[in-house]
Parts: structure tokens; C-alpha cells; sequence
């Protein structure tokens, strides 16, 4: 893919985000990690549907996040450990909105197999 901007990599998952804030996965997908709505395992890099304007992505060892420019962060995936931040153990199929407090400007996404670290600076009043 030669628009490629950031190549990440979990438990048998890659992502990219493309130049134009687009995403594709492809790999294992038992839990949903591919974020396509199914469990169907790819062999070939698929498009995320409905993400766009993707700034940042992290991918975990089965739980994938991504960031939007509107500062709007999306998570797909395992979510045994409460990974996704909803509030539940129940793995996602395709993005859900991760609720924070705050919109975020800037985010540095940090996954491990079981935990999401964000850093972030908020969106300021008036921006």
C-alpha cells in the first residue's frame, strides 16, 4: 500500500492507516479485532467501514483504536478486560465511540494486550 502512513501490528492483526485517514486490517478476526462486522479472518488488507478521517491508529493484541480528527476515538475488538471502555466485556464486531469526558486535540494511543494508554491534550474553548 503505498499511501501508507502508519503500519501497526497486535496478536496475529496488522492495521494501516492510509494518508487519507483511511483504515484496513487483515488477520485473525475470532474476536472482531478486524473490525468488520464479522469474525471472518482476511488474508488480504479490507477496508474498516464507516471510519474515516482517521488520524492515528494503536492496535492491541486483539482490540484496535482509532483516533479521528474531530478527536473522537473508536475501538473495536476483545473487550474481556473491559479493553474498549464501555462499561462491559462484551467484544465488538465493528467501531464503537470510546466516551471520554473531553474532545481530544492530540493523542498518542499506547495498546498492550489487555490496556489502552491515551495521552492527550483536550480541546481547548474558542478551537
Amino acid at each position: 500500500m503505498r499511501d501508507a502512513k502508519s503500519i501497526q501490528e497486535g496478536k496475529e492483526i496488522k492495521a494501516v492507516l492510509t494518508r487519507d485517514g483511511l483504515v484496513y486490517t487483515w488477520g485473525t478476526n475470532e474476536l472482531g479485532q478486524l473490525g468488520l462486522g464479522d469474525t471472518e479472518s482476511r488474508l488480504i488488507t479490507t477496508l474498516v467501514p464507516n471510519l474515516r478521517d482517521v488520524v492515528e491508529i494503536a492496535v492491541g493484541g486483539s482490540t484496535m483504536f482509532a483516533l479521528t480528527k474531530d478527536g473522537v476515538v473508536w475501538g473495536w475488538g476483545s473487550n474481556s478486560n473491559s479493553e474498549l471502555g464501555n462499561g462491559t466485556t462484551n467484544n465488538s464486531l465493528a467501531p464503537i465511540k470510546v466516551d471520554y469526558p473531553v474532545k481530544i486535540k492530540h493523542i498518542y494511543l499506547h495498546c498492550g494486550l489487555y490496556f489502552l494508554n491515551l495521552f492527550f491534550h483536550k480541546f481547548k474553548l474558542g478551537q
